[in-house]
């Protein structure tokens, strides 16, 4: 009795007699309601912050330019169908030509009358000796049409550097090079020229002097100047770097004729041919070839270069003859001799001449094969 009692009133004494709740239980065994579930729900979701987007964002990128460079290489892979076909020739544009067309400036033509014909003087040596129809100067009258009227003054064998930067008659040919010719022009006397020329014993000297004599430059549109190689061959200096109007150098030539020819008549407009190419004449009968044999003062094309250079400075338009009309692609079929022009080679020049200057055509000129 007093032991049944004794454990009843153990229970009694304080201990609460309610369920024991298990541990794992968050509510005490009562019913959440729903606003405790959400704010708990809302405390342990997950939360994308500034520092968890970045990372996720560059993998993202890494992935797309990944997949972007396999596409494009298994593209790449791919390839396209060749359209190459070996048994077509495209002769355009395998040498660069270096033109370099300047049109006369207007104010200088103002006040004066258009007769309606284009009348050119060619002054040079060999390339524009003579008028014949087969000739440089015939050749171009001939594509010109009849509004085209051609006047040709060249002496052979002659150039454009000077032996004396003085005439001196220890060298009478000085008279027929090309600042000679031009400073006659200029002051309008031929005695010099013609004197020598009684001499020569080819008549074509006689001739170019009459023809000078006779010339209206009034009535003169374009004087076209043109030299083969015969600077070249000559080794004449190209130029001097203390006197860039030198008389006895190429450009110091060309720059103090060219100065002459403007200062007399600015209105006829100026064209310099450059010479074609050519090969150096050996003593066993063959031939070096002048594209990369230097006489002393540098190969052909130093002197075409410098050429460019004076003409551009001048104002005056460049024809390039070397690429672009008788070149080293299609030579054969244009040169004589190795030096001169065969009556092909006359036209191709002439073709080249009418395209650029009278026909003002701004596509390149396409030297062909």
């Amino acid at each position: 009795m007093s032991d049944r009692y004794t454990r009843n009133s153990g229970r009694s004494s304080g201990q609460d007699r309610s369920p024991r709740r298990p541990a794992s239980d968050p509510y005490g065994g009562r019913t959440p309601d729903r606003s405790s579930v959400r704010r708990r729900s809302r405390r342990t979701s997950f939360k994308l912050t500034p520092s968890a987007i970045i990372p996720l964002a560059v993998l993202a990128l890494i992935v797309i330019l990944g997949i972007v460079a396999v596409i494009r290489l298994v593209h790449w892979n791919k390839g396209t169908a060749s359209t190459y076909d070996p048994t077509v020739v495209n002769t355009a544009y395998d040498v660069e030509v270096l033109d370099v067309i300047i049109p006369i400036d207007p104010a200088l033509l103002e006040g004066r009358t258009d007769d309606g014909t284009t009348t050119v003087l060619f002054l040079g040596d060999d390339p524009v000796c003579g008028d014949d129809e087969t000739g440089l100067a015939g050749q171009i009258a001939k594509l010109g049409g009849n509004k085209t009227k051609t006047i040709s003054a060249g002496f052979p064998d002659s150039q454009i550097a000077s032996v004396n930067a003085l005439f001196d008659t220890d060298y009478l040919d000085d008279a027929f090079n090309f600042y000679y010719v031009a400073n006659a022009i200029n002051m309008g006397d031929y005695t010099t020229m013609e004197t020598v020329a009684t001499i020569k014993n080819d008549i074509r000297f006689k001739n170019s002097v009459e023809t000078l004599k006779s010339v209206d430059f009034e009535s003169v549109d374009i004087i076209a100047v043109m030299y083969d190689a015969s600077d070249y061959l000559h080794r004449s200096p190209v130029w001097n770097d203390n006197d860039d109007g030198d008389l006895q150098t190429y450009t110091g030539a060309l720059k103090r004729g060219i100065e002459l020819i403007k200062e007399a008549y600015p209105h006829i407009r100026l064209v310099f041919l450059s010479p074609t190419y050519a090969f150096y004449p050996l003593e066993d009968g063959t031939y070096d070839d002048a594209n990369y044999t230097d006489l002393g003062n540098g190969a052909l094309p130093t002197y075409v270069i410098k050429a460019i250079d004076v003409t551009g400075n001048c104002g005056i338009s460049f024809i390039d003859n070397y690429f672009g009309s008788v070149n080293e692609n299609n030579h054969s079929k244009y040169l004589a001799d190795h030096i001169h022009l065969n009556e092909a080679g006359f036209r191709q020049v002439a073709r080249h001449f009418v395209s650029k200057i009278l026909n003002n055509d701004k596509e390149e000129f396409d030297p062909g094969y």
